[in-house]
């Protein structure tokens, strides 16, 4: 009987971590290079958007000129869309940093705040 109410307890308090463990938030769609996010968090994920005709490359590094944590990603222009999402989320320790290039390219950026 201990067992089993050991087990209940044990299940339930997973859930409860588990469903506040991480949150995530999007930037909207974003079509600039520049600094979109300042801070440590995590990168979940980044959607390449294309006009349906032109190649959209995106790459995102954790502060201008620093390490590359996402990409590049380079999508054909009739894919219309690309990129990827993490189950373990990517760190970032200053900010996000955004170099985006194609005519009419855009992309979305997945994110949390600090872990």
């Amino acid at each position: 009987m201990k067992t089993i109410k050991y087990l209940i307890i044990t299940a339930i308090l997973i859930c409860a971590l588990s469903a506040a463990a991480v949150v995530s938030y999007s930037t909207g769609t974003l079509s600039n290079t520049g600094v979109i996010l300042t801070g440590k968090g995590a990168l979940t994920g980044v959607l390449v958007i294309t006009d349906g005709t032109n190649a959209a490359t995106v790459t995102v590094r954790d502060a201008a000129g620093g390490k590359v944590i996402a990409g590049p990603f380079v999508v054909t222009g009739a894919s219309r869309f690309g990129g990827g999402t993490w189950e373990i989320p990517v760190r970032y320790e200053t900010s996000l940093h955004l170099t985006i290039s194609g005519t009419g390219a855009s992309t979305i950026l997945y994110y949390t705040h600090e872990l």
